[in-house]
């Protein structure tokens, strides 16, 4: 029988990544952070999950998970990595009093 351990990840070997050992964690961060301004500045839309039905759903499924775990009316939450807000809003819909931060 197995034990159950959670996963910890300790280290990452650089050279399985593709990324150079040279390269520091806080440059690919800023890296990231850069390239996704530049998506949102070029073309914010894309970020919005009513653009298809496969983001509608995950929305609904999202909001159908967090209303099994508790019941959202007269709740303060966060949204942390909100985006256009869209499960902020349904969460407000739900009765919750939400923290949105993008």
């Amino acid at each position: 029988v197995m034990e159950k351990h959670p996963l910890r990840i300790t280290t990452i070997d650089d050279k399985l990544s593709g990324t150079p050992a040279s390269v520091s964690r806080s440059a690919r961060r800023q890296e990231i952070q850069a390239m996704m301004e530049r998506l949102w500045l070029h073309e914010p839309e894309q970020f919005n999950p009513h653009r298809n039905c496969v983001e509608k759903k995950r929305l609904k499924i999202t909001l159908e998970a967090i209303q099994k775990s508790i019941d959202l009316s007269n709740k303060t939450v966060v949204d942390l990595g909100c985006g256009h807000g869209e499960l902020a809003k349904l969460m407000c819909q739900a009765g919750a009093s939400v923290d949105a931060v993008d």
